[in-house]
C-alpha cells in the first residue's frame, strides 16, 4: 500500500515539507510506503511547491519590506514561469506589530519583484497574494514597475493607503513597456471586493493595524481610487485581496484572479501523484467550517474523490463539525486551542498519524 502525504503548512509550526516528512516517518514506522507532496493554496509555501516539484530556480533580488527599508526577497522560475509571494515583500511577518499601518505601508517590493522576473526571462508571473500588510490598492507595486501617479497640482508621488485619495492622475505607459506581454495569474481564495462592507479596507485594514478612524479613513481613499480604476474591476471578486493587489492585477496588467489551489496543482503534477496512491493523507493547522470552501484540504479531498482514493485529513485542530467532500475523515491531532510549539506540533502529528496507520493496518 502507497501513502501520498500532502499537508498544507500548520501555521506557525510546521512548513509543508516537514509535516510531510514527519507523516513519512509515522508511515515508515508502521510499515508503510510513502511519499511526501509539498502543497499549498496559493499563499503560503507557494514558490516551496513550485520548487518542489519543478526544475525551478530561486533567484535572490533586492528589493523593499512594507515599511520601503531594503531587503532580499526570493522568487522561483522554470523556463518562462515565475511563482512570487507577494508576502515576502509586502508581508504583515515584515512589520513588527507596533509599526503596522495600514495608511503608510506598501506593496512596492512586489513591483521589484516582478520587474526582476521580467528581466529574467518570465512571460508568466504566478502571484500568491495572501499575508499582506498593505491597503494601497497595488499602486506601490505599478509604481515600482514605472507607473506615475501625479496629484492635482501634476507632482508625482508613490501612493499609500492613506494617500489614495490624492490621485489626480495615473500614467501607466512605462508600466506597459516594462512587463510587455507578460501573462500575470493571481491566487486569489477570496471573494472581497475593493470597497464597501466586504471590501479590503473594512474587513483586512483591522488585521493590519488600522483602528475604526483609519478604516473610514482608508475606505474614502479607496473609494476615489476605485472611481479611477473602474466599477467593472471594484466590484470584481477579489478584488480587495491582499489590500487591493487582486484589483492591481486587473487593471495594471489585465491579469486574471485564479483559485490558488486549482492554479498550483497541475504546476506540481499532483493528480497524477493522487493516482499512484491508496491513501492521502492531508492536513493543515486548523480544519473548521469554512475547509470546505477552497482551503487545500479541501482542493486535495476532492481530486481524491475524483479518482477514488481514500482521504483522511489531519489537522492541528478541527473547529466546530466541519465537513470535507471526498474526506472519510477528519482527525485532529490535539484538543487543546493554545498554539504548540515547533517541537510539540511534529511530536503530535507524529503519534497520531502513526496511531492512524496501525489502526489500518490490523
Amino acid at each position: 500500500m502507497k501513502l501520498l502525504m500532502a499537508f498544507d503548512s500548520f501555521k506557525g509550526t510546521l512548513t509543508s515539507l516537514e509535516a510531510g516528512n514527519i507523516a513519512c516517518d509515522a508511515a515508515q514506522a508502521v510499515g508503510y510506503d510513502s511519499e511526501v507532496q509539498v502543497v499549498s493554496d496559493g499563499g503560503e509555501g507557494l514558490v516551496d511547491a513550485f520548487v518542489y516539484s519543478n526544475p525551478a530556480k530561486l533567484l535572490e533580488v533586492c528589493t523593499v519590506d512594507p515599511l520601503f527599508r531594503e531587503m532580499k526577497a526570493d522568487f522561483a522560475i522554470s523556463d518562462e514561469t515565475a511563482v512570487i509571494e507577494c508576502a515576502s515583500a509586502a508581508g504583515l511577518c515584515l512589520v513588527p506589530e507596533e509599526k503596522r499601518d495600514p495608511k503608510v505601508t506598501t506593496t512596492f517590493g512586489v513591483g521589484l519583484m516582478i520587474k526582476a522576473a521580467v528581466e529574467n526571462g518570465a512571460r508568466k508571473i504566478i502571484l500568491g497574494l495572501g499575508g499582506s500588510a498593505t491597503n494601497d490598492g497595488g499602486t506601490g507595486m505599478a509604481a515600482a514597475l514605472g507607473a506615475v501617479f501625479r496629484d492635482q497640482d501634476g507632482k508625482e508621488f508613490v501612493p499609500t493607503g492613506g494617500t489614495l485619495g490624492k490621485i489626480a492622475e495615473i500614467d501607466i505607459s512605462k508600466l506597459k513597456k516594462t512587463v510587455g506581454k507578460t501573462k500575470f495569474i493571481a491566487c486569489c481564495d477570496v471573494t472581497n471586493p475593493l470597497i464597501g462592507e466586504n471590501g479590503a479596507s473594512r474587513i483586512y485594514a483591522p488585521q493590519k493595524g488600522a483602528d475604526s478612524v483609519a478604516v473610514d479613513a482608508l475606505e474614502k481613499n479607496m473609494e476615489h481610487y476605485a472611481a479611477i480604476v473602474g466599477d467593472d474591476i471594484a466590484v470584481c471578486a477579489g478584488s480587495g485581496a491582499a489590500g487591493g493587489l487582486g484589483a492591481a492585477v486587473r487593471f495594471y496588467f489585465g491579469g486574471e484572479l485564479a483559485p490558488g489551489f486549482a492554479t498550483l496543482a497541475p504546476l506540481i503534477g499532483l493528480e497524477e501523484k493522487i493516482c499512484n496512491a491508496d491513501i492521502v493523507l492531508t492536513g493543515e493547522g486548523c480544519t473548521d467550517n469554512q475547509t470546505n470552501n477552497g482551503k487545500l484540504p479541501a482542493g486535495v479531498a476532492g481530486l481524491c474523490r475524483k479518482h477514488g482514493k481514500r482521504c483522511i485529513v489531519i489537522s492541528g485542530a478541527v473547529k466546530g463539525k466541519p465537513r470535507i467532500d471526498g474526506a472519510e475523515r477528519i482527525i485532529p491531532t490535539s484538543y487543546e486551542s493554545s498554539m504548540p510549539t515547533k517541537e510539540i506540533a511534529a511530536m503530535r502529528l507524529y503519534e497520531t498519524v502513526k496511531q492512524l496507520l496501525e489502526e489500518i493496518k490490523k
